[in-house]
């Protein structure tokens, strides 16, 4: 019998243990990497440079330069009669149409030029979100990025909540939106934050990590929250859901009620769903999900000045929300039935084909916010053409993605995430053009479309 030289086996070793530390560290590189692409992918303030009017964020470099390898694999799929070509030939149907209804409308309107513009960021955002998001090839660093980038931006949630009231940072008085949350001698921000009224002799300071403003933040992390869940599922299998439940607690953080609305929402979805079909491997992960979350939310209530800013956050105070509310356009809730007013008579003038993006009012180039509604917002815009191609265009993607599995936890848990958007979210952001919640929709397209899962987390 021959024997190995020495030398070479333990060259061999040598060999494999390299090429096994090269393996793992190109995984960690491309999990950072997602991860990174969805925490700044959120951020259109700190992360983000600005030219001529408008807020380039820098994840959408990092989302570009994912897309020609993105175009590559769907392009591979589109040459053959796979399910995933398939898929992909529905997609490039139903937002073909809309697109290009909404840039015939947009060459008919009386502002075509920032018109076109604000179709193009729709077109950037959406079709970059998809391509990006639907593809397989690179799904379990992705699906694992999406999970630590969300809890990131929770995370930092909860530091600036416990930075604003517990050790009592403030930010400048005279500052009447979202101003960047500064601890003395720390070279970068915590965050934002949007001051708000004085409340028990409190002033309010809403977090709303790197988003535009509380909305934002509030809206997308309650979108995510049912996403995370079933990934932390799938990809912790049998441990605590920390990120689950750093998830939602972070939610109530916010400041923002239409982000406890919008999780609320869902939550309620989410029960009703499951009373059909409980799935038994999803009742613990929940209940343990919702406890440690409401006890993390009592922990931090411990501090007088946090109950009050819950107290505010959750409208748990006399008057908070009245008619008198809803009739002064100076307060949050007024303001909004304002703009969904003025939507409503805008696109009354022109029904049909709508009346495109208003002139911005202060001379600037950037794009007007018509109404805080985006449904009212793509109706105004492009009229009902452009409503009805842009609500076949989702609702025609949810059906060829739902239609691909039988019922399950993912499906439960999916629906609420769409509930909780379509439902809330739409109905009090704006702009349709939005990647961040873009970027949540297509993952939750791939989660049910099952383009990318396994059936390994039993869910």
């Amino acid at each position: 019998m021959k024997t190995k030289h020495p030398k070479l086996t333990e060259a061999t070793r040598a060999s494999g243990s390299s090429s096994a530390d090269t393996g793992k560290f190109k995984s960690y590189a491309e999990v950072f990497f997602f991860a990174v692409l969805f925490f700044l992918c959120s951020a259109d303030q700190y992360f983000a440079t600005r030219l001529g009017g408008f807020n380039f964020r820098w994840g959408q470099i990092l989302l570009l330069a994912l897309v020609p390898f993105a175009v590559q694999y769907h392009w591979s799929h589109l040459q053959d009669r796979s399910q995933e070509g398939n898929f992909t030939r529905k997609l490039l149907q139903y937002w073909g149409i809309f697109f290009a209804v909404y840039a015939l409308t947009a060459l008919l309107s009386d502002n075509p030029k920032i018109t076109l513009i604000k179709w193009a960021w729709g077109l950037f955002n959406i079709s970059c979100a998809a391509l990006v998001l639907l593809n397989k090839r690179w799904w379990e660093p992705l699906s694992k990025g999406f999970l630590f980038g969300f809890s990131a931006l929770a995370l930092l949630v909860w530091i600036q909540a416990i930075a604003v009231y517990w050790i009592g940072v403030t930010a400048p008085s005279d500052w009447d939106f979202t101003y960047p949350l500064v601890i003395q001698n720390l070279p970068f921000p915590l965050g934002y934050v949007q001051p708000g009224p004085f409340f028990d002799q409190l002033r309010i300071l809403r977090t709303d990590a790197f988003y535009y403003e509380p909305s934002y933040a509030g809206c997308a992390i309650a979108f995510s929250f049912p996403l995370v869940l079933f990934t932390e599922a799938k990809l912790r299998q049998g441990k605590f859901p920390f990120f689950s439940a750093l998830i939602l607690s972070s939610i109530f953080l916010v400041g923002s009620r239409s982000g406890i609305l919008s999780v609320m929402m869902g939550l309620i979805s989410l029960w009703i769903y499951f009373r059909r079909k409980p799935p038994i491997e999803m009742k613990p992960l929940i209940w343990k999900t919702v406890g440690v979350a409401v006890v993390a939310i009592l922990i931090f209530g411990l501090s007088t000045n946090a109950r009050k800013y819950l107290a505010f956050s959750a409208g748990l105070f006399k008057d908070r929300i009245s008619y008198g509310q809803l009739a002064d356009q100076h307060t949050s809730e007024g303001g909004r039935m304002a703009s969904i007013l003025h939507a409503l008579r805008a696109w009354k003038d022109h029904p049909l084909l709508g009346n495109g993006v208003p002139t911005n009012s202060s001379g600037g180039q950037g794009i007007t916010v018509s109404t805080e509604d985006m449904w009212l917002e793509v109706a105004m815009e492009s009229g009902l053409l452009g409503l009805l191609a842009f609500g076949a265009a989702i609702g025609l993607t949810l059906k060829a993605a739902w239609g691909w599995s039988g019922p399950s936890a993912l499906k439960g848990l999916v629906a609420a995430a769409w509930i909780s958007h379509f439902v809330i979210n739409m109905n009090l952001c704006q702009t349709f053009p939005r990647l961040d919640f873009w970027l949540l929709f297509f993952f939750s397209i791939a989660l049910l479309a099952d383009l990318n899962t396994t059936k390994k987390a039993g869910v």
